[in-house]
């Protein structure tokens, strides 16, 4: 079940007064900015070619670089 907007609950853990929400939050916007950190420089890496991705972790072979070139692949239609 789900309590409002992403924005009102965001508030509600803002305002919350207990150290452990607060703790969870900043470790769930921590795993976020990885996250986001990881798949941009996948992105970039893929759009310079195959130099970028052999510098990165896996050589190009992990699920992040697969599913980015899969998805690069398929026309704007699908």
């Amino acid at each position: 079940m789900r309590l409002g907007t992403q924005r009102f609950r965001r508030f509600l853990v803002d305002k919350a007064p207990w150290k452990m929400v607060k703790d969870m939050k900043a470790i769930i916007d921590i795993l976020h900015n990885t996250s986001v950190e990881i798949f941009e420089s996948k992105k970039h890496a893929l759009q310079e070619g195959n130099e970028g991705l052999a510098d990165q972790i896996g050589r190009g072979k992990d699920i992040i670089s697969i599913l980015s070139a899969c998805t690069s692949s398929l026309s704007p239609s699908n």
